[in-house]
């Protein structure tokens, strides 16, 4: 049990993180809750976590919505004990933590979903902060919702509250049969039933019709920009803004490398082991290459350039419409070609399931994304995941008519193409690091095994 109040912060799930958003809360206002029990699920850029309550007692209050966004280390909720006394605005976040990270001072981001009222343990309602919307310095980051028709505060159960941003109904607008008008679970139902109806319908007193998100979004061809598209989003512009891009592509004769792997592909049918893919042995390449060019892991920080000892690499793994994570292989230098396939299925997986944790998608040192590996993709201009200096795409292996050894040849072919940042590495350390790869996938016998 806790005898003071505790606050439950935004948590920082990755070196980059500024905020994150609130998918969903596992815990409603006024339930009790264990110390470590998961009380509400958080999305980042990354990866998307459960976050557990720092302490036990009761959930008295919350401070951002579902869907809300929150910059790091910004009281969402306190806990505390039923009968106990709490000054709740002075835990509510303030204009000035909430622009200190999200927006220009005075102003609030768009789309920011906070608590009707921070100061009325019995008000679970919550709305959105226009943009633009002028604060004062210490002012709680809170936005009612406009005034009942009885000139009285809006009052609704969590349970109704749920249900309501579940339907997109506009709260604001249904009459409430409990005490005191309240809200209640009976009243939603209600208004669900006439939005089923009909708009018609649901014109009756207490209806609050409106078309779900997903009908819009059939009828008119508009999606929401948010969640981990927008955080995308905003990455990359950071990273396009920040670091000046280059790009420099080879190409590779991967006559070797598909014999290799064939004769992989051959071994794992007789002995039943998982398939290696050419992923796998991309990223081993790369690892060897990086062991030979440590000042391609060099990056920038602050005032420093710091070059790290690890060479953990991140890979990219798509989840198709909700975008694009990228889960680290660890101390690949060290790591079989076995090992490396290994931890790619696992992270993938646990990436397609949306359950990577913190320590599987951070401190990665270099990012190779392989764009060709299931579309024929022959060139691109990857951009640099940041704090990262350079990332390696790969195009897919195509035959093409060449010149070898003074004859024409049809050999499979395969482009390697690289962004660095030029504000730490020059054209010229660049392209020795791709030709070394270049090389040692041309020649994967140099030291290739598989265990």
């Amino acid at each position: 049990m806790t005898d003071v109040a505790t606050k439950v912060i935004m948590p920082k799930m990755g070196l980059r993180m500024i905020k994150g958003k609130i998918v969903k809360w596992l815990k409603n206002e006024g339930d009790r809750v264990a110390k470590g029990e998961a009380l509400l699920i958080v999305e980042s850029d990354k990866i998307t976590n459960e976050v557990v309550a720092p302490a036990a007692g009761v959930l008295r209050k919350v401070f951002f919505a579902k869907d809300g966004v929150a910059p790091v280390s910004v009281t969402l909720a306190v806990i505390g004990e039923a009968d106990e006394e709490i000054d709740f605005p002075a835990f509510a976040p303030t204009a000035t933590a909430i622009t200190a990270t999200l927006a220009a001072p005075g102003t609030v981001e768009p789309g920011l979903q906070v608590s009707a009222a921070a100061a009325a343990p019995a008000a679970s309602t919550l709305s959105a902060v226009p943009a633009g919307a002028p604060l004062g310095p210490e002012a709680p980051m809170v936005a009612p919702l406009a005034p009942p028709s009885n000139g009285g505060r809006l009052k609704i159960s969590p349970l109704a509250l749920k249900m309501a941003e579940e339907y997109g109904l506009d709260v604001s607008a249904i009459a409430g049969s409990g005490p005191e008008g309240r809200i209640v679970k009976e009243d939603i139902e209600e208004a669900i039933a006439r939005r089923r109806a009909g708009p018609a319908a649901a014109s009756a007193p207490g209806a609050a019709w409106a078309p779900p998100p997903a009908a819009l979004s059939r009828a008119g061809g508009v999606a929401a920009f948010e969640g981990m598209r927008r955080f995308i989003a905003e990455r990359m512009v950071e990273s396009r803004d920040t670091a000046v891009h280059v790009t420099v592509g080879m190409e590779v004769d991967a006559t070797e490398l598909v014999a290799m792997r064939e004769r992989l592909k051959e071994e794992s049918a007789r002995t039943g082991e998982p398939v290696i893919t050419y992923t796998d042995i991309i990223v081993k390449a790369v690892a060897r290459a990086l062991l030979h060019n440590p000042q391609m892991l060099t990056y920038i920080d602050g005032e420093q350039l710091v070059t790290p000892g690890n060479i953990d690499i991140a890979i990219g793994v798509s989840l198709g419409d909700r975008g694009l994570v990228v889960p680290v292989i660890r101390n690949c230098e060290a790591l079989s070609l076995a090992q490396i396939a290994a931890e790619r299925r696992r992270l993938t997986e646990l990436a397609q399931a949306d359950k990577l944790g913190y320590d599987d998608v951070t401190g990665a040192v270099f990012t190779i994304t392989n764009l060709g590996g299931k579309y024929p993709v022959q060139f691109g201009t990857p951009i640099i995941n940041q704090p990262q200096s350079a990332i390696l795409g790969t195009g897919t292996i195509t035959e093409r008519v060449i010149a070898k050894n003074g004859q024409v040849a049809i050999a499979p072919m395969m482009n390697l193409f690289m962004s660095v940042d030029h504000r730490v590495l020059d054209g010229e350390p660049a392209a020795r690091f791709l030709d070394l790869v270049r090389q040692i996938l041309e020649n994967p016998g140099l030291g290739f095994t598989k265990y």
